[in-house]
């Protein structure tokens, strides 16, 4: 609950999320057009089709070794004596293609409203091979048809539907099912005759009953109770399946649009390393070849839908209305800056191994010069206060630190200004509201310096137990002591824990609870330059006095990411808490809870194979098996765009590993 309760803060104050929902939505826009031409009867989809020049997107699978994979499965299930998976057999061709670089292309299609053209690809020893892979996809399938043309095939299966009116009343009409379609009906000795209702039928067709009753849903296939009288106006729906296959440079590409066949290839070499061969899977979309009246077109939609939703309402007020009205322009310019500034987004990913983590990046480029790299380049530009405690032994860091951007600036100052009117309609002592007055008048002077800085940290030492503590960088918070008192319903259960470091103690009482235990007293402190908050036992301010005198003692000003996530799953197990019969939840209890947080487990005895025990007990066992059990994320902005980076260590890893497998044999 803890736990949840920070996550909440956390990501009420970071920005990041509204980077990713802005990318999110100029991808959208650019990609998932889900419009398609007029076509006419005689005009199959894809036919005559022509992709706009370079691909928008290309995701590259790069080479992997099945076997390699299966070893580290097998080996993980043995030496933790889980229950092997009952695999299934894979074909050929699925071995083929998990062996060589494979993946996707996107290409825009121009025309009145565009669409999006994609085209699947993999590597190939050699035209040869190309040649067998066309065949085998044609089959033995005498229906379907096979064209060549230089280095493209066209490969085109047609299915033909006979569809027959029956002629129904209401009453006849039972509820609506599919009537068997066959062509042939068995002979008494075993052999096959046509149907006398299939006679004329093509070969590969089927036969459907459609129902013309004047109570009937016209088009909806019927059983009829009483005799069918069928009508001799009878048509037939021709469907045809279409593959454009064309091979280049040791690549098999794949369509079912005739796009293909003039379509723009990359170069082999891109195909076979975007950016780092090395990984498993990358990807780059280039922002930049979306044409630009796309981009005016999506951006005229958008401001437009979010315009008439900022709108002032009839029964809304001015206080109401102003952070509203804020915080939708603040979206605004970011979504413009992103739809038309944003020159590539790409990432890769690493697969872990026995012993080498599992990495990521993802990065936005953006274009030289631009608002959105301006932007960017401000965001990071403060100092951070809490630096020299970022890299310390806590177990888990959770730090954010930016400039705000004017236009967030606004967002703040107005709803301190909602919540400041907001006041006078609570029933509040007159000491309560001052509280809170000097308390958002604390967070308005922030909010005009124009910098946004929390620490989360999760840490344990001998003296102290575990502590939850956090801090957020204050300008003049002088007076917020004071007033977190007056406005606490606890203040009468205040005392002093460091008169000078100003760390006041908060005790709910007794705790029978070993987890109640382990949290059962909060504080608080405050400086000028910052407000703490800390969560433990009687002892957890010892953590917190350690913490403050840190950040107070040091005179620097370091520039950090604008986001990082630093937590070590092993020093978890082996220190975040004292053994129970000391008065706190030992560590495997306190493991299994921060699983079940993090969704990866309900609670509960896991058996599989001849392992019996606590998700805990099985996590760390798989970490003892090799490499680290930590996890880094961090996010970083300058001129040239954004950067996110993210690794989590091999036994980390193997650990969730091993409690999919197990979870899967419950």
């Amino acid at each position: 609950m803890i736990l949840n309760s920070h996550g909440r803060v956390a990501s009420r104050t970071s920005l990041f999320a509204v980077f990713v929902v802005s990318i999110f939505a100029t991808i959208t826009l650019a990609l998932t057009a889900t419009a398609t031409h007029a076509q006419s009867d005689e005009v199959l989809p894809g036919t005559g089709e022509r992709f706009s020049g370079s691909p928008l997107v290309i995701v590259r699978n790069a080479k992997t070794d099945p076997e390699a994979a299966g070893k580290y499965i097998e080996t993980l299930i043995k030496d933790l004596d889980l229950k092997a998976p009952q695999g299934q057999s894979e074909s050929d061709e699925t071995q083929n293609v998990a062996a060589g670089t494979n993946g996707m292309l996107l290409y825009l299609v121009p025309g009145v409203i565009p669409n999006v053209g994609t085209v699947t690809f993999r590597e190939v020893k050699d035209r040869e091979e190309f040649q067998a892979l066309v065949l085998k996809a044609k089959g033995s399938d005498e229906s379907a048809k096979l064209s060549e043309d230089g280095d493209t095939y066209t490969l085109i299966t047609t299915t033909v539907t006979k569809i027959e009116a029956v002629s129904a009343t209401s009453e006849d009409v039972a509820a609506p099912t599919v009537e068997p379609a066959s062509l042939e009906e068995p002979a008494a000795d075993g052999a096959s005759t046509p149907s006398p209702d299939s006679q004329d039928a093509p070969k590969g067709s089927i036969t459907i009953g459609v129902s013309a009753g004047t109570d009937a849903a016209p088009g909806v296939i019927f059983s009829v109770k009483s005799q069918e009288v069928r009508t001799d106006d009878a048509e037939s729906l021709v469907v045809e399946d279409r593959r454009v296959f064309r091979y280049s440079d040791g690549f098999m590409f794949e369509s079912t649009s005739d796009g293909l066949k003039t379509a723009e290839l990359p170069p082999s070499d891109s195909l076979r390393q975007l950016e780092n061969a090395e990984v498993f899977s990358e990807f780059s979309f280039f922002a930049d070849r979306v044409p630009e009246g796309i981009k005016q077109l999506g951006w005229g939609m958008m401001s437009a839908g979010l315009g008439a939703e900022l709108q002032q309402r009839d029964e809304e007020s001015d206080a109401d209305y102003e952070p509203r009205r804020a915080l939708g322009d603040a979206q605004l310019i970011f979504l413009q800056s992103m739809i038309f500034d944003l020159q590539k987004v790409s990432g890769w990913v690493r697969m872990a191994s026995e012993v080498e983590p599992l990495e990521a990046q993802v990065r936005l480029a953006t274009r030289e010069n631009s608002d959105l790299a301006k932007r960017l380049r401000e965001l990071s530009a403060s100092g951070s206060y809490f630096a020299p405690i970022l890299n310390d032994d806590a177990l888990v860091t959770f730090h954010v630190c930016l400039s705000l951007p004017e236009h967030w600036r606004k967002v703040v100052t107005a709803t301190i200004t909602q919540a400041r009117n907001g006041l006078k309609d609570e029933a509040l002592t007159p000491e309560a509201e001052q509280g809170w007055r000097d308390v958002l008048t604390a967070a308005e002077k922030t909010t005009e310096e124009g910098q946004l800085e929390i620490v989360v940290k999760y840490g344990w030492s001998e003296e102290s137990g575990p502590v939850i503590y956090y801090g957020v960088h204050v300008w003049d918070a002088g007076n917020l002591g004071p007033a977190i008192l007056q406005v606490s319903e606890l203040k009468e259960n205040v005392k002093a824990f460091d008169s000078e470091l100003g760390i006041m103690a908060i005790h709910e009482g007794e705790a029978e609870d070993p987890v109640d235990a382990m949290l059962s007293t909060a504080f608080v402190a405050t400086s000028s330059d910052a407000i703490w908050f800390a969560l433990g036992n009687a002892n957890g301010g010892k953590m917190l006095a350690r913490t403050i005198r840190s950040c107070q003692e040091s005179q620097q000003s370091i520039r950090t990411p604008l986001l990082s996530l630093h937590a070590d799953m092993g020093r978890l197990k082996d220190k975040a808490v004292p053994a129970e019969e000391a008065g706190y939840v030992n560590e495997e209890a306190f493991l299994n809870f921060v699983l079940m947080q993090l969704g990866a487990v309900d609670g509960g005895t896991i058996e599989s194979g001849n392992f019996s025990g606590t998700a805990a007990d099985l996590f760390h066992r798989a970490g003892q098996l090799g490499g680290t059990q930590d996890a880094h994320v961090t996010v970083e902005s300058d001129e040239s765009g954004l950067i996110v980076r993210a690794n989590a260590g091999a036994g980390l890893v193997r650990g969730f590993v091993a409690l999919f497998f197990a979870l899967a044999d419950q």
